[in-house]
């Protein structure tokens, strides 16, 4: 019981036990095409959380760096960021980065929601008053510790974690390299970056807590539409170009982009990370959110409008025909930052 509560403590958004299998796709790395610098600062080896006063609030992030890693050649940093109600570590568990990190040298950074949202439990401040000023001071810590590829910077995140991650890339365009939100929260919120931005991202059909074509009590912006404002920002010219990409996955690709917008249409995926399935029974999961086993109903479900079965089959519902993970740093391989802020 213990293990199924750490699991499902997620609030909303997770699947935070994975199956993260092998990986076929290369993480970042260093660019072939330019030369990568070798750093002044003495990397920590045993660095694994960052520790934090920011606008008088202690905060933390978990960092995980490659273990085969020199820690003198400049390498990509891949910020993490996990949904409502659930923490750092269970992100971790999400996304199955390390492993891909220790293969493929790259840095990945896990930061933990400093607010709340009610009984709903940790979450972003998507406003952005705190999270801009609170990643910042991320990296700008992690660059005196660690020998950071500046261009190299890239931001994921699951449903709320997605929803921050597409803030990242309005407000912070000139430290993120590119964004790739999973089954994110969409608000209707301002969104003016400073560059075009390499825009990738993925939305289950059979999301319920989000869904796929907006609406519902969060007030989510269609999962088409919120690509087309990308499209916009990013100079795209025209309607996206729809091709099957895997029998139950449709890639929409914008075209004439000056940073590229591409969007997934998973067929058979609820509100998870694809790839990565929950492992755990329909009816263990009907139990533990109608509160049979906990003695009350799962706050979020009650506030969404949920029943049980509802809630377990959307976040048990994982398509496996794609990864998004191996996806996700293969896009992130393609982009880099032209010219990083200098300090």
């Amino acid at each position: 019981m213990r293990r199924m509560v750490a699991l499902l403590t997620l609030a909303g958004v997770l699947c935070a036990c994975s199956s993260s299998g092998t990986s076929h796709a290369a993480a970042p790395a260093a660019s072939s095409t330019t030369t990568v610098p070798r750093c002044a600062v003495a990397t920590q080896r045993d660095l694994q959380r960052i520790d934090l006063t920011v606008g008088g609030t202690p905060r933390y992030a978990l960092v995980h760096l490659p273990a085969r890693w020199d820690g003198k050649s400049a390498v990509p940093v891949v910020l993490s960021f996990h949904g409502l109600g659930s923490n750092a570590d269970q992100q971790r568990s999400t996304d199955g980065f390390e492993t891909r990190s220790d293969k493929d040298n790259f840095i990945v950074v896990y930061p933990q929601a400093g607010g709340t949202l009610g009984s709903l439990g940790a979450a972003w401040d998507l406003k952005g008053n705190g999270e801009i000023p609170y990643v910042t001071a991320i990296l700008n810590n992690l660059e005196q510790h660690a020998c950071v590829d500046q261009t190299r910077v890239y931001a994921t995140g699951l449903s709320y974690g997605g929803a921050m991650t597409d803030l990242l890339a309005c407000n912070m365009s000139d430290r993120i390299a590119a964004a790739a939100p999973v089954s994110a929260y969409l608000p209707k919120v301002p969104c003016t970056p400073s560059r075009p931005v390499p825009v990738m991202s993925f939305h289950g059909v059979e999301d319920h807590l989000l869904p796929y074509g907006g609406g519902g009590r969060s007030g989510q912006v269609p999962f088409e539409k919120w690509g087309a404002g990308w499209a916009k920002r990013d100079a795209c010219v025209g309607a996206p170009t729809e091709k099957q990409y895997k029998p139950t996955v449709e890639r929409l690709a914008y075209s004439g982009c000056k940073a590229p917008v591409v969007l997934y249409r998973v067929h058979h995926n609820g509100h998870t990370w694809p790839g990565h399935p929950l492992g755990l029974g329909r009816q263990q999961l009907i139990d533990y959110f109608s509160g049979k086993t906990t003695g009350q109903p799962f706050p979020l479900m009650v506030a969404l409008g949920l029943t049980p079965e509802d809630f377990a089959d959307t976040i048990s519902l994982a398509n496996t025909e794609i990864d998004a993970s191996d996806m996700i740093l293969s896009f992130f391989k393609q982009h880099a930052l032209a010219n990083p802020p200098q300090r």
